[in-house]
């Protein structure tokens, strides 16, 4: 369901926390419950961090935080309903052979930054950088948030995960009918994926997801995408048939 990045951890220590925007004037309702972040009336403030440790075999052990990331989610009104998630990535904390807090360099990240339009209550419009996904693979990616759902693997080469543009998202009233999620992203994105594979950055992106789900643990999806690669004369498609999320492989 989310993307991870290529690591190999010894140990890896997550856990979603909720973060407190000290600079909102207003004050968090006393109901807060860990995990669940806090509210300043219209606002909701919320984030997580995975601390990871490394040995590699002939290399310095170290301990860093992976992700250090932030959410801010507003509901004022039919036409104003913002969301933000930006992240700090690769903070180094101890390294072997270096002194605290040096051995890589930290990367600020703009994941997520959208509005969201209610054309009607169960109708959507999105504008911004947002998540694309495949069957229930990639609606969120925060490593704690995540459970174990294989991605497909064709979406390591020819699938963008995120974005930027317009989508249309309609959440049907009737279960037996799926959620459909239609998007376009005319031009290059809104912010750099750092784990975007330098020879695979895409524009004029077009897909649809459409997604049916009975509960948790089981959902269904069918998703297809087709995007340019940037700087190049070659186009790719992506088609994920129905099949159970769990099991998903993609083709291309």
């Amino acid at each position: 369901m989310g993307r991870h990045r290529k690591n190999y951890p010894l140990a890896r220590l997550c856990g979603a926390v909720g973060l407190v925007a000290s600079a909102l004037p207003a004050q968090a309702e006393d109901d807060y419950k860990l995990g669940q972040g806090v509210r300043f009336d219209d606002i909701h403030v919320s984030g997580y961090l995975v601390v990871e440790a490394e040995a590699p075999k002939g290399g310095d052990a170290e301990l860093f935080v992976d992700d250090l990331a932030i959410f801010v989610q507003g509901r004022f009104n039919r036409f104003f309903n913002p969301f933000f998630e930006g992240e700090v990535a690769g903070m180094p904390v101890l390294k072997e052979n270096h002194d605290p807090f040096t051995g890589r360099t930290a990367k600020l990240v703009l994941e997520r930054l959208y509005n969201d339009t209610y054309l009607k209550d169960n109708l959507v419009l999105r504008l911004g950088k947002s998540l694309t996904t495949v069957g229930e693979w990639n609606t969120i990616h925060a490593g704690p948030l995540v459970p174990n759902t294989t991605r497909p693997l064709t979406t390591h080469r020819s699938f963008s995960e995120f974005t930027s543009g317009a989508s249309l998202i309609y959440t049907p009233r009737d279960e037996a009918w799926p959620t459909v999620t239609a998007y376009w992203q005319p031009d290059g994105g809104l912010a750099k994926d750092i784990d975007a594979i330098e020879d695979r950055i895409f524009h004029n992106i077009k897909g649809v997801n459409l997604s049916w789900t009975k509960d948790f643990e089981n959902t269904i999806g069918l998703s297809f995408q087709t995007a340019d690669v940037t700087d190049s004369s070659e186009s790719q498609t992506l088609i994920e048939p129905p099949r159970d999320c769990r099991r998903q492989v993609g083709l291309s």
